[in-house]
């Protein structure tokens, strides 16, 4: 380690602490001080045996997690801070190598990226300081925390500001001449280059859709709410750019006469870069391929194979949800698919367990990367040419583009192409570094690279508002997106970014049509796509090469404000009379020019196409062909025949169809949603067990991820007889059915039958049109494998007559009791009925009040462990708050349940805190001591 040389690292979810990392390394480039960029598992590789100077950018993911990348850091950092704080309290004399002076070396600051809309704001990056101060590091700048509900760039571009003044003050800045690290030794990569022997032909997917995104949608934004604007405040600094990309000529791997209308194929080739070394995401510690790999979380990307789809949701549900299941198995050693060696991971069957999770490597939409390329002028005939990226030797590339980053033979960019001037000075190659494998079949096509890599869906960070505004031709174009990103324009900024706008770069480039910034620039300032999460819904027990899962196909309908055009101001000419010299500036910035300006697209019409679609929901709906929805869920009774006896009968159970004779010929017919078997659908995925420690048990966990976990109530001998509460609504139920199938299997290994309760809070809208899982509910409760089932409906009125009675029967309180009996409650039911439902339960949390001294009692007195799973938003923090109130309100008006949370809080039980009253603040450091006693478990997001 060099003390004249800073070190910086990032912990990223999304991408936001990755390009703050590396906006800082530019920054310091530029005033001559020597900086490296890496992931924070690198943290932990290095050695601190000298002054070292470290800046730590962390984002905090869900509900107070680590990101998934930093799992391992925080994870090791968390047992070496618990033996330190031990250590501290035994007398100097009688240390050791204390682990308290394992950084006493290190000088660091933090800088924390988090959202005040989810609680325990900022938690990794606080947890963080914590592990580094109890390890006798030492801060040499102020922590910060920036908040994304109001702007991160509020927090950071004065946070890092006065960071380089302070740097400043002890690092002399080195010669201009040596500022520079000299390049690697770079390999040439030959214009003719052809594709590598051992080239591939992986499997294809349809890109052909019933439903597809909106591309022409034009915003109405009403300027004249902010008032009065002569100076623009806040702006974000100009981002510093230093990606080029280049084209490789006779690149095209796709015969033009198949290309579409679109400009695209009708199905695309999965690449074979997608499953080498750098293709996950922005998470250096995602991107590997080494199975040897010493990180437990993550594994390799790799093709499964669509076994089934099945629409779980009835046709006049709000939402559709599709249950698929995966299959991960390798192909036998004879297999004469000629991608087998992409197929399936034994070392994630062997791995995985209930609780855990995968992600989906789904690509955008192909309509929406043709309209933004189209938007922007780029002449089809590049758009399926090979391309690399270079750039300077001081600027690392973004880790999702790094396995792209070559050095070209000659100066053939794309930005030259388009008669662009500003990146000229980056194609010489001495500025330009080598990284990856010298093969065309590692490159993307420019049309991959917007395919898989960069999120065009999310709305554009300010940095990338502020960057547009500067390539519009247009004043009042650039006049508008500077008030956007400014902190004048905070409020119109905070609604365009709203969920219920769905706004997307496309959108915001629709709009402004004067914008025309540059590729190379619009692919380093895209954040990467990142893949999608899901849990899976099976046990291992039951099959370990099974991976099934449910998710709801995500819309969206543009009906926001911004659809809505305005006729209060004249339109205006948008043609080309109307293109003037965009030399704004914040202090030139006229509120009325944009006033008068403010309704240029009154005359468009809006698009015919109102709605947007979820990138992988959609395109996994699409690759299953749309499966049809049953005209009714299967009721709870449905599985009714079948007993709990052994393993079979358990597999028989989870594996029924609607096909099968247990129920009566009218729900069979009435629930036939004809399950799709698929034979040749393959999927990019790869393992990611959960990051916390959402498992049933899970006794060889040491560390909290965000905490010193303490194992005692885990590692206790009774911990097979702990009740457990599941508490979720929607999708959230999904881990729940894997948990129960590995109860069911449990009870069925046991001698004797295990005595332990387990009491399910479900929420959804409707029961009879998407209670899903309801079978399955009821086969596990019948089995007394549920003790009780407590279900709740929002919207209990979107269907109001059923074709079989016994799921109304069972639920005419919205909630099922204690019943180890199904066939009890429901056999006097039959014919069609008005479902009766108790409208005074709606949401999860109205059960948990209703149950609120039962819940106290297993909590407190019982010990249950309890897991929450669902939106983090919404019903996580509802329920939350809804805990942390039931426990407060226990402790009053009970003595032995508030000696109960004393013991919990380690606060002694004397009579004089027996007489304070708890507060709310204490309730939630209860919560907050269950959970780091791994008694209090969420999946959020």
């Amino acid at each position: 380690m060099n003390s004249s040389e800073i070190q910086i690292f990032f912990a990223s979810e999304s991408g936001n602490a990755e390009a703050v990392a590396l906006d800082i390394n530019k920054e310091l480039s530029q005033i001559g001080i020597k900086s490296t960029v890496n992931e924070i598992n690198k943290f932990l590789k290095n050695e601190y045996n000298k002054k070292t100077f470290a800046i730590f950018i962390i984002s905090t993911y869900g509900e107070g997690e680590p990101p998934s990348n930093s799992v391992l850091c925080f994870r090791k950092l968390a047992r070496r801070s618990k033996q330190a704080l031990k250590s501290a309290e035994i007398p100097e004399s009688a240390q050791n190598d204390s682990a308290s002076s394992d950084y006493k070396h290190l000088h660091f600051c933090v800088l924390g990226l988090g959202d005040t809309n989810y609680s325990r704001f900022c938690n990794s990056s606080k947890s963080f300081i914590g592990y580094l101060d109890s390890l006798g590091a030492t801060g040499f700048y102020e922590h910060a925390f920036a908040d994304d509900g109001l702007g991160l760039e509020h927090v950071i571009e004065p946070w890092t500001s006065k960071l380089f003044e302070k740097i400043h003050s002890f690092i002399e800045p080195l010669p201009a001449s040596s500022s520079l690290e000299n390049p690697s030794t770079p390999h040439q990569m030959g214009l003719n280059e052809q594709h590598s022997a051992n080239h591939v032909e992986l499997p294809s997917w349809n890109v052909n859709r019933k439903y597809s995104s909106s591309t022409n949608r034009s915003l109405f934004i009403d300027y004249s709410k902010l008032g009065k604007v002569d100076k623009l405040t806040g702006l974000p600094k100009l981002p510093k750019l230093s990606i080029a990309l280049n084209i490789i000529p006779d690149s095209n791997p796709i015969d033009p006469t198949t290309l579409n209308s679109n400009g695209f194929p009708n199905s695309f080739q999965y690449p074979k870069w997608l499953f080498t070394s750098g293709s996950v995401d922005s998470n250096s510690s995602l991107n590997t391929n080494d199975l040897s790999s010493n990180d437990p979380n993550v594994d390799k990307v790799f093709l499964s194979r669509i076994s089934s789809s099945e629409c779980i949701t009835a046709q006049d549900a709000t939402k559709r949800t599709l249950l698929l299941d995966l299959d991960i198995s390798e192909p036998n050693q004879n297999s004469s698919i000629s991608f087998s060696n992409f197929i399936g991971n034994s070392r994630a069957s062997n791995l995985w367990e209930a609780g855990d999770s995968f992600g989906i490597v789904a690509p955008n939409d192909p309509s929406q990367v043709s309209a933004i390329l189209s938007r922007l002028g780029i002449d089809r005939n590049l758009w399926h040419l090979k391309v690399s990226i270079s750039i300077p030797s001081n600027s690392p590339a973004p880790s999702h583009l790094a396995q792209f980053v070559r050095l070209p033979s000659s100066p053939s960019s794309l930005s030259s192409h388009l008669s662009n001037e500003n990146y000229s000075e980056l194609q010489t190659s001495q500025n330009n570094l080598l990284v990856g494998e010298n093969s065309l079949g590692n490159l993307p096509t420019l049309f991959e690279l917007f395919l898989y890599k960069l999120d065009i869906s999310s709305f554009p960070k300010k940095q990338i508002l502020r960057s547009m505004a500067d390539f519009c031709s247009d004043v009042a174009d650039k006049s508008k997106l500077l008030l956007i990103c400014s902190k004048n324009g905070l409020p119109i900024f905070n609604n365009l970014r709203e969920s219920s706008s769905i706004v997307s770069l496309l959108d915001i480039l629709n709009t402004f049509k004067s914008c025309k910034i540059p590729i190379d620039a619009l692919v380093e300032l895209l954040p990467p796509l990142v893949p999608r999460s899901y849990s899976i819904s099976s046990s291992p027990i039951t099959n370990k090469n099974s991976w099934k899962f449910a998710f709801n196909i995500v819309e969206h309908n543009l009906n926001s404000d911004f659809d809505k055009p305005s006729f209060n101001v004249p339109p205006q000419n948008t043609g080309t009379d109307a293109q003037q010299p965009a030399n704004v500036t914040s202090d030139n910035f006229n509120i009325n020019d944009i006033q008068n300006l403010s309704a240029e697209l009154c005359n468009i019409a809006i698009s015919t196409i109102p709605k947007k679609y979820g990138v992988c929901s959609s395109w996994i709906d699409s690759l299953c062909n749309y499966p049809q929805a049953p005209k009714a869920i299967k009721p709870l009774d449905y599985l009714q025949s079948h007993s709990l006896i052994n393993k079979n009968s358990l597999l028989s159970a989870l594996n029924s169809s609607n096909s099968d004779n247990n129920s009566s010929l009218e729900i069979s017919t009435n629930t036939s949603n004809a399950i799709n078997t698929q034979s040749h659908q393959y999927i990019p995925i790869f393992y990611r067990k959960s990051a916390t420690l959402f498992r049933l048990v899970n006794p060889s966990s040491s560390g909290n991820l965000i905490g010193t976990r303490t194992n005692s109530s885990l590692d206790e001998s009774d911990l097979y007889q702990r009740p457990i509460v599941m508490i979720s609504s929607g999708t959230g139920i999904t881990p729940f059915i894997g948990f129960l199938e590995q109860l069911a299997n449990e009870q069925l290994g046991s001698e004797k039958k295990l005595n332990r309760s387990v009491h399910m809070y479900f929420g959804c809208r409707n029961k009879h049109l998407d209670f899903i899982f309801a079978d399955k509910l009821g086969f596990f409760l019948k089995n007394t494998i549920l003790s009780s089932l407590n279900v709740c409906f929002s919207r209990p009125h979107l269907h109001t007559t059923i074709n079989t009675a016994s799921d109304c029967n069972a639920f005419d309180n919205a909630a099922m009791h204690n019943s180890s009996d199904l066939n009890a409650i429901s056999s006097s039911a039959s014919g069609k009925l008005v479902a009766e439902v108790d409208e005074k339960y709606k949401y999860v949390q109205d059960l948990l009040d209703r149950d609120a001294e039962k819940l106290t009692d297993l909590v407190l007195v019982q010990k249950a462990r309890i897991f929450v799973c669902g939106n983090a938003i919404g019903m996580g923090k509802d329920v939350n708050s809804r805990l942390a109130e039931i426990l407060l309100s226990s402790s009053k008006v009970s003595v032995s349940y508030k000696i109960e949370m004393l013991k919990l809080l380690d606060i002694e039980t004397s009579a004089e805190n027996l007489e304070n009253d708890l507060t709310i603040i204490d309730a939630n450091k209860a919560l907050m001591k269950l959970a780091s006693a791994g008694r209090y478990n969420r999946d959020l997001w």
